[in-house]
């Protein structure tokens, strides 16, 4: 729901897709936009004079084509110590109509706290469509001793299937001891 006198916009890459204003008395819009070929995350922004802005995001999938995508945090309720070393399962959406082709996870992250990502590029067998698979310490860890307790890591995940690629990221927290 969009507040009346809203105006709706919808990108893709930085590039405007369609965008709508929402008529007196409504609390919605249909905006209208070109078919895309390219799948990936529509940025949605709704403003209003005197208002806060709204942005969100929409996945846009090939609707004939499989779309492997990372959903869940690897990391999620887990932490890491400083100095340690840890593996990971991480589980893999298809979330189109197609079985997807043979793919590769590239793990990536940019902070300098992480000393080494082992199989940090790894190919993974075909997925039905409309499912998943977990794959077992897919991705493992290993991080520097000197860190700050609850330090947040980012890791991003690429997926590459048939010329198409997706990314996630994540946050991974580390704990150290107090002394």
């Amino acid at each position: 729901n969009a507040a009346s006198g809203s105006y709706v916009a919808l990108s893709l890459n930085g590039e405007l897709l369609g965008a709508a204003y929402v008529a007196k008395g409504e609390q919605s819009v249909n905006v209208p936009i070109k078919p895309e070929s390219t799948p990936g995350e529509i940025d949605v922004v709704v403003t209003k004079p005197r208002y806060k802005p709204y942005f969100g995001k929409i996945t846009a999938i090939l609707p004939d084509k499989s779309f492997l995508v990372i959903m869940d945090n690897p990391f999620k309720n887990k932490s890491m110590q400083y100095g340690g070393n840890a593996s990971f399962d991480v589980k893999v959406n298809n979330l189109g109509q197609q079985a997807s082709q043979t793919a590769t996870v590239n793990i990536t992250s940019t902070s300098p706290h992480v000393k080494s990502i082992g199989a940090a590029q790894t190919s993974i067998p075909s997925i039905g469509s409309q499912s998943f698979q977990t794959y077992t310490n897919l991705c493992h860890i290993e991080l520097h001793s000197n860190i700050a307790d609850g330090t947040k890591i980012p890791f991003k995940f690429t997926i590459t299937e048939d010329g198409r690629t997706t990314k996630s990221e994540f946050l991974l927290n580390v704990t150290a001891p107090r002394l």
